[in-house]
């Protein structure tokens, strides 16, 4: 504080002329709050310049994709670019199911949740326990699942909006059918979904499509089909 003072009559004694400036300085250099106090007593054509400069700055921020809410996570995305459910979705996907007397479970839900699971058969093993299924599908890749029979709808943790819509296509379908859904082949199922996701295109990242393209083509050249792949332009 004592250097403070000195420093200021010592520039006093030179004369008035900057001593804005430099009083601007020693604040700065003490105390950190140089810029609010020389703004005080700064005229208000000084004022209108600097505040330009910082609008200037402000603006050159914000093209850059700065901002002061630049730390904030912005929305996840899954492997394939797609936009992973948000909780509030995932609610709303429960609550339109429940209405159909479907199922969902999610991995991670609670345990009364949990306890709605219905054992199911899947590659010659059966299934009692939904965190026993959880650990199957990740072995075998499987984003997710519905159950016609069963009536539930299986998703894992961060599944992305175009799993969510794919097995809710599957819902569609058994919803036209009726019990004769059971009767189509894994052919027929998946020809109806990939339609569905086709006329829907644009709500798509492009590895989601091509992805999806890719799977119903494995399905339909596979040796028991023998058909020719699907091209898209």
């Amino acid at each position: 504080m004592k250097r403070f003072f000195s420093l200021l009559i010592r520039e006093f004694k030179k004369g008035v002329k900057n001593i804005f400036q430099k009083l601007e300085k020693l604040l700065n250099e003490i105390f950190g709050f140089g810029d609010e106090v020389a703004d005080s007593v700064s005229t208000p054509a000084e004022r209108r310049v600097k505040e330009k400069q910082v609008e200037q700055a402000e603006r050159a921020a914000r093209k850059n994709g700065e901002s002061d809410y630049s730390w904030m996570s912005t929305r996840k995305t899954g492997n394939l670019g797609g936009n992973i459910l948000k909780k509030s979705q995932i609610r709303k996907l429960r609550g339109i199911l429940k209405e159909k007397g479907i199922d969902l479970i999610v991995e991670g839900d609670i345990r009364s949740v949990k306890k709605l699971f219905k054992p199911v058969i899947i590659d010659d093993f059966r299934f009692e326990n939904v965190d026993d299924l959880f650990f199957f599908m990740k072995r075998k890749k499987f984003v997710g699942g519905f159950n016609a029979i069963n009536k539930q709808m299986i998703l894992p943790a961060n599944s992305t909006e175009i799993v969510a819509f794919h097995e809710m296509a599957h819902v569609k379908h058994y919803e036209l059918l009726g019990d004769a859904y059971h009767e189509l082949n894994v052919l027929q199922k998946e020809t109806y979904v990939w339609k569905e996701i086709l006329a829907s295109r644009g709500n798509w990242k492009k590895g989601e499509l091509e992805d999806s393209l890719e799977y119903i083509n494995r399905i339909r050249t596979d040796k028991k089909f023998g058909l020719k792949p699907i091209k898209i332009k």
